[in-house]
């Protein structure tokens, strides 16, 4: 009786059996299946909670690509839109977007997951501003699109419009979201 008690006062609510007046306790649930380590479960749930960012980004529908790119210790791709451009962003081109050197890209240009691109407004270190417009180049007779870029403490907030979108609304929606997350802590 004692043994019953304690359990019941710990969530273990026992049952009668049908065919005896003895008390059981359920199995325990199964465990869950080992998903690899613990890095790997935190990661997937990072990731998970920083892909909700990305479709808030895209929900609109005037935005055909979309991403939370890390640039401070971990310079990759955290979220994206599935199969876009952005998706394959490198660490170096990240490097290119928040270095030093805020003049070779106005003239050379960048890349953004292999797609050239023109930078046609840097405010990306100033404080208050912290975003940067950029334009698609055309290769083989393919349109161009705006892109803006906003930066939060530890990531880069990336959107590509679709077609015909003012890069102005763009800006805002980098802006905003950069703003959310550095007020955040990221």
């Amino acid at each position: 009786m004692r043994r019953a008690r304690r359990d019941f006062e710990h969530g273990l609510h026992p049952r009668r059996c049908l065919d005896s007046h003895r008390l059981f306790f359920p199995a325990p649930p199964p465990k869950k299946a080992d998903l690899g380590s613990t890095q790997l479960s935190a990661f997937w749930r990072a990731n998970m909670s920083w892909q909700s960012y990305v479709d808030n980004l895209m929900a609109d529908g005037s935005c055909q690509d979309a991403a939370i790119v890390g640039y401070t210790d971990a310079k990759y791709v955290w979220a994206s839109s599935e199969g876009g451009t952005f998706s394959g962003i490198t660490a170096d081109e990240i490097d290119v977007i928040v270095g030093k050197d805020r003049e070779a890209f106005f003239t050379n240009g960048l890349t953004l997951g292999k797609k050239k691109c023109s930078v046609i407004r840097d405010s990306l270190p100033l404080d208050g501003d912290w975003t940067m417009d950029i334009r698609t180049k055309s290769q083989g007779g393919e349109p161009t699109y705006n892109v803006s870029v906003g930066r939060a403490g530890k990531v880069l907030v990336l959107v590509m419009g679709k077609e015909g979108v003012h890069g102005g609304g763009l800006n805002k929606k980098a802006y905003s979201m950069a703003k959310y997350l550095r007020d955040s802590g990221f």
